[in-house]
């Protein structure tokens, strides 16, 4: 499998784990903890995927860790502060 068939499969996972995630928060949507936990995982698979997909390129930095568990933090945030309304 060369590189770009390689990085084709990795996003393609990772559109199909999103939408799953997607999916269960509709499945979820008058579960407030359902959701919560929905919208934790998703972001901590956000997280841990891209770090993990960084280190198989050999890119993974400091900075870039900081970077996906900052989006992963910030977006989890926004989720929470929407379901409060």
């Amino acid at each position: 499998m060369n590189s770009k068939e390689k990085q084709l499969v990795e996003n393609v996972v990772l559109v199909i784990v999103l939408s799953l995630m997607l999916l269960l928060l509709l499945f979820f949507r008058y579960n407030y903890m359902g959701q919560v936990l929905v919208g934790l995982f998703t972001s901590v698979f956000y997280v841990t995927w891209g770090i993990i997909h960084r280190a198989m390129e050999g890119r993974v930095t400091r900075f870039i860790v900081a970077e996906y568990v900052s989006v992963g933090v910030f977006v989890f945030l926004m989720l929470l502060t929407a379901l409060t309304f």
